[in-house]
C-alpha cells in the first residue's frame, strides 16, 4: 500500500488529484439521496399521469420517442423547421401519445423542472415509464448526457444538476436551492467545473481547502445527508484525504489519474464538438436567414408593386366617387332647394289660413261673449226682481208674524191679569176691608186691563 501523497513530487499538481478524488467521495455520497429521489419522481409522475387519465394501474408505454412529443419547430431541438435534424424521419414525426401517457408525462417533468427547460435531448421518452434515470437525465445539462444510463455513468456536474434543476429535493435541503444567491449546491457544481476545466492540472493549497469545506458543508447539511449512511461514510473519506492519510493502491491510484485524463479528453472533446455543432447550426441559421432576406426582398418589391398597382385603382376609384358625389351633392341640392320653396310656400298659405281662422274665431267669440253678457244682464235683472219679491213677500210675512206676535202677548196678559184679578178679589172676599191705597192700585189694574182688552 502507498500513501496518496506519494503519487506526485508537484504540490498544486497533488492538490488537483486530492481534489479530483474528492468529487468522486462527495459523488458517492450523495447516490442514496439522488439515487432515492429520482425513483420516486418518476413513480409519482407516472402514477399522476395513469390516475388523471383513469387509466388501468401499471398501464406503460413504450411506443414514444422523445421526438414524436415535440412540434417541429420547438427551441433547443430543431434547428430550423426547414432542415429539421432533429425530426429527420416519418418515424419521428409529431403525433399524440397512443397510450395517453407520454404527453401529460412531459408536462409533469416541465412542471417540476426548476426553470422549465428539461435536456430533452439526453432523455429517451420510450423508457420514462420504466427507467428514472431516463427521467432524471431530463435535469442534467443539455450536452454530454445523452449515452449514460445509470448514476455511476454520470459524472459529478450531472449529479449536482439533477439536485438543483428537480424541485423535489428542495425538501432534502436546508437552504434554498437557486442560482441566484449562491448556494452550497452551486458551489459544489463551480467546483466540478474548475477541477475539470483546469488547464494545467494545478490547484493551490487555498482553493484545494476551500473545496474540501464547501464539499463537507454539503455532506452534513441538516435536512437529510446529515443521518444519511453514505453521506457520512463519504464525510470520512474527505477528513482521510484532506489530511493525506487516505490509502490507495498504485493500481487505484493509476486507474484515477488515467480516469482524470479521460476526463479531461472528453471534456475537451465535447467542447470542441460543441463548438463545432453550434457553428454548423448558426451557419445553417445565417444561410437560411441570408435565404429568408433575399425572398423576403422579392416578396416585398413584388408586394410594393402589387401594392403601387392596387393604390393606384383606388386613387382612381376615389376620383370616380368623388365625381359622382359632386353630382349627387349638387342634385341634391337642387332638390333641396325645391323642396324647401314647396315648404315655405306651403308655410306661408298655412299662416294665411291660420289668420282668418283666428279672425273668425275672434268674431265667434265676440259674439258669444256679448251673448253672455246679455243673457248676465238679464239674469241679473230677473234676480233683481226675484230679490224684491222675496223682500216684500218677506216683509208681509214678518209683519203677520209679529200681528200674530202682538196678540198673543195681549191674550197672554189679559189672561195673566184676569186671573190676578179673580186672585185679588178672592183675597178681597177674605178680608174684612182694604187700605184705600189698596183699593186705588186695584182700580188701576182694572183700567190698564181694559186698555190691553181694547
Amino acid at each position: 500500500m502507498a500513501l496518496f501523497q506519494d503519487i506526485q513530487n508537484e504540490p498544486e499538481i497533488q492538490n488537483w488529484l486530492k481534489g479530483y478524488l474528492a468529487l468522486r467521495i462527495t459523488k458517492d455520497g450523495l447516490r442514496g439521496l439522488v439515487e432515492g429521489d429520482s425513483k420516486n419522481v418518476q413513480k409519482n409522475i407516472h402514477l399522476s399521469v395513469i390516475q388523471a387519465r383513469n387509466l388501468t394501474a401499471g398501464t406503460t408505454c413504450g411506443l414514444c420517442l422523445t421526438e414524436n412529443l415535440f412540434q417541429c419547430h420547438t427551441r433547443g431541438l430543431c434547428s430550423h423547421p426547414r432542415n429539421c435534424k432533429y425530426h429527420n424521419s416519418p418515424l419521428k414525426i409529431n403525433r399524440p401519445c397512443p397510450s395517453q401517457i407520454c404527453d401529460d408525462f412531459r408536462d409533469e417533468i416541465c412542471a417540476v423542472h426548476r426553470y422549465g427547460g428539461p435536456s430533452w435531448k439526453n432523455t429517451k421518452a420510450n423508457h420514462w415509464c420504466t427507467n428514472h434515470w431516463q427521467v432524471a437525465k431530463c435535469f442534467m445539462p443539455p450536452d454530454g448526457y445523452d449515452d449514460v444510463t445509470s448514476y455511476d455513468e454520470t459524472d459529478f456536474n450531472g449529479i449536482i444538476s439533477v439536485m438543483i434543476n428537480c424541485m423535489e429535493f428542495q425538501r432534502r435541503f436546508s437552504f434554498t436551492i437557486g442560482i441566484q444567491p449562491p448556494n452550497t449546491l452551486t458551489e459544489a457544481r463551480e467546483i466540478g467545473r474548475k477541477i475539470r476545466h483546469s488547464p494545467d492540472l494545478k490547484v493551490t493549497d487555498t482553493d484545494l481547502a476551500d473545496y474540501f469545506a464547501t464539499l463537507n458543508t454539503l455532506l452534513t447539511d441538516s435536512t437529510f445527508l446529515a443521518n444519511d449512511k453514505d453521506a457520512q461514510q463519504a464525510v470520512i473519506k474527505l477528513k482521510q484525504l484532506e489530511k493525506d492519510s487516505l490509502s490507495i493502491s498504485t493500481e487505484d491510484a493509476r486507474e484515477l489519474l488515467e480516469e482524470a485524463r479521460s476526463t479531461i479528453e472528453v471534456g475537451k472533446r465535447d467542447v470542441a464538438e460543441s463548438a463545432e455543432s453550434w457553428k454548423q447550426e448558426l451557419e445553417g441559421v445565417v444561410l437560411q436567414g441570408k435565404t429568408d432576406i433575399d425572398s423576403g426582398k422579392c416578396e416585398i418589391a413584388e408586394s410594393v408593386k402589387t401594392g403601387k398597382q392596387d393604390l393606384e385603382v383606388v386613387v382612381l376609384q376615389g376620383k370616380t366617387a368623388i365625381e359622382s358625389g359632386k353630382c349627387e351633392a349638387a342634385e341634391s341640392v337642387k332638390t333641396g332647394k325645391q323642396e324647401l320653396e314647396s315648404v315655405v310656400a306651403q308655410g306661408k298659405t298655412a299662416i294665411e289660413f291660420g289668420k282668418c281662422e283666428v279672425a273668425e274665431s275672434v268674431k265667434t267669440g265676440k259674439q258669444d261673449l256679448e251673448g253672455v253678457v246679455l243673457q248676465g244682464k238679464t239674469a241679473i235683472q230677473s234676480g233683481k226682481c226675484e230679490v224684491a219679491e222675496s223682500v216684500k213677500t218677506g216683509k208681509q210675512q214678518i209683519e203677520g208674524v209679529v200681528s200674530q206676535g202682538k196678540s198673543t202677548i195681549a191674550r197672554l196678559v189679559t189672561e195673566r191679569v184676569k186671573e190676578e184679578l179673580e186672585e185679588a178679589l178672592q183675597g178681597k172676599n177674605n178680608v174684612s176691608s182694604l187700605s184705600e191705597a189698596e183699593q186705588r192700585e186695584g182700580n188701576w189694574l182694572k183700567l190698564e186691563a181694559q186698555k190691553k182688552q181694547k
